[in-house]
């Protein structure tokens, strides 16, 4: 019989850290059984391995709603008590901040608490609404039991500004799926053309102020005022 982890994460629809996880839980699937706990299982983007116990909370389309937020965060709070209680888990391993949030708080019931930090912190937080979370994440990621970095730039973050001890805290970079990457150099793209006699530049990424196009469009816009046959694409949803 495998040893048993549990996965924590709002959903697996789009997104980078959901497509990370996923991956993860099949690199794991050999060496783990596996359950996750996610909000809703109405939308599932990618494949992945193992038990998926829905909170049963559909995902509006802003997740930022405080509404959805504080009825996912303290529903899932109650679960994750029971299954740490009860699941017989070697660790709970978390990404993104409301669930790492969450399975610090529960970290008593029993099982290794494993966190992943997806994104910078300090420089996200600004005002006196951002300081205040910022000392909170501060004094609440001092209690896990290891932390991990998506990168090498997240985790001097949290050793320097966010006082986190050198000894739990460590780097793994996203892995991919390579087979799966190339099926999808098979499959046969949507068609859109490209204007003859252009120089076009192609962005790819989620349409949010975190992926700065803004930036990029803005640095065009001098590229296109010594070429007016230059073009910029942007793909994303």
């Amino acid at each position: 019989m495998k040893p048993k982890l549990l996965f924590l994460i709002s959903s697996l629809n789009t997104g980078g850290a959901q497509s990370a996880m996923a991956n993860l839980s099949i690199a794991l699937s050999d060496l783990y059984d596996i359950d996750w706990l996610v909000n809703s299982d109405e939308k599932i983007a990618y494949d992945y391995f193992g038990n998926l116990i829905s909170l049963g909370i559909k995902e509006p389309d802003n997740r930022n709603n405080l509404t959805y937020q504080g009825k996912a965060f303290f529903k899932r709070l109650s679960m994750l008590k029971v299954l740490k209680k009860s699941g017989d888990y070697l660790a709970t391993i978390s990404f993104l901040e409301s669930a790492n949030i969450a399975n610090i708080l529960t970290r008593k019931y029993g099982t290794k608490t494993i966190i992943s930090q997806r994104n910078t912190i300090t420089n996200r937080r600004l005002g006196l609404k951002g300081k205040i979370l910022v000392k909170v994440d501060k004094s609440l990621y001092k209690k896990a039991d290891e932390m991990v970095a998506i990168s090498e730039g997240v985790r001097k973050e949290l050793l320097q500004k966010m006082g986190l001890d050198p000894q739990k805290t460590t780097t793994i970079l996203n892995g991919y799926n390579i087979e799966a990457i190339k099926k999808g150099m098979m499959e046969e793209p949507e068609a859109f053309e490209l204007e003859e006699g252009t120089f076009t530049f192609i962005n790819m990424g989620r349409l949010h102020d975190q992926k700065g196009q803004w930036h990029l469009i803005r640095a065009f816009s001098k590229v296109y005022e010594e070429d007016k046959a230059a073009r910029l694409l942007i793909v994303g949803s």
